[in-house]
């Protein structure tokens, strides 16, 4: 297992040499941001189920003790896939000139991309610091966008990009207004690039659950907590990404999972907004 102290550092050596090594070798990789917890985590353990061929596992989140356990486990189920620790802020200001050094350094034959990393806030806006507001949209929607574009060049043909939306994408959610609007825009952007690279022959889905029992939750509460209704129809966090990744396989650019959700997103179609926003609040 190989940790990144820092995402952006300069190779060690002759780095001629070591670029033509890294164009011969193209690893097979999988990248999944958001990886130390939650569906970020089996997002990880399940890829080399998921996708066989897999050689190299890249797991990007904040936590180096959470990744380094995380990476230990994979390790023992799949001893032939080489695991990456990137250990970085996705916040940070200069996230993207390190990933895109790191691509550029590494040279990877992705064959997924998954961006589960996310945060949310229940709450009215006016209760909320305006730095949470704004990091909810850095995080949720610039960091995904950011880590994607930079990472579509290293994309062959048949990869996946999976990107993590919510239920809370289908209509405005008073109360968690802003995490709302950014798995809004997640869902959009993901349905969307779907159709740019289907020329490429990628597939990009789109994941959108209810509430998942998560540790989510535990920064989510800060100002508001969760309805004991909303709980009733709490899913599992694994169970999520087994469904994840079979509609990813079956090139679907959208996936629900269960049957409440399913019938949710159908009223969204069906019903005025208004009156979905003042059942849902």
């Amino acid at each position: 297992m190989e940790t990144e102290e820092k995402m952006g550092r300069e190779i060690k050596g002759d780095p001629d040499i070591e670029q033509d090594q890294a164009q011969e070798e193209r690893a097979r990789t999988a990248i999944i941001t958001g990886a130390s917890s939650g569906m970020g985590k089996w997002f990880a353990i399940l890829a080399p189920r998921y996708f066989s061929d897999l050689e190299e596992v890249w797991l990007v989140a904040r936590s180096r003790d959470k990744l380094q356990k995380l990476g230990d486990r994979i390790a023992v189920h799949y001893p032939d896939v080489k695991v990456r620790l990137l250990v970085t802020d996705l916040l940070e200001g200069d996230v993207e000139l390190k990933f895109r050094r790191k691509l550029k350094e590494r040279n990877p034959q992705v064959e997924l991309l998954v961006n589960s990393a996310g945060i949310g806030m229940m709450g009215k806006v006016e209760q909320q610091q305006t730095q949470e507001l704004l990091d909810m949209i850095d995080l949720n929607c610039r960091a995904l966008t950011s880590i994607t574009a930079e990472t579509l060049p290293y994309i062959g043909e048949g990869g996946h990009i999976i990107q993590m939306a919510s239920a809370a994408a289908f209509v405005p959610q008073p109360g968690f207004a802003v995490y709302a609007a950014t798995k809004s825009y997640v869902d959009s952007f993901a349905r969307a690039l779907n159709r740019e690279l289907k020329g490429r022959k990628i597939c990009v889905t789109s994941v959108c659950p209810g509430c998942v029992n998560t540790p989510f939750f535990a920064v989510a509460q800060k100002y508001e907590k969760l309805s004991a209704f909303k709980k009733i129809f709490m899913s599992g966090d694994r169970d999520v990404v087994h469904l994840a990744y079979q509609d990813a396989i079956r090139k679907k650019d959208r996936s629900v999972y269960g049957i409440w959700m399913k019938a949710f997103h159908v009223l969204c179609k069906i019903l005025p907004q208004e009156m979905i926003m003042f059942f849902v609040k």
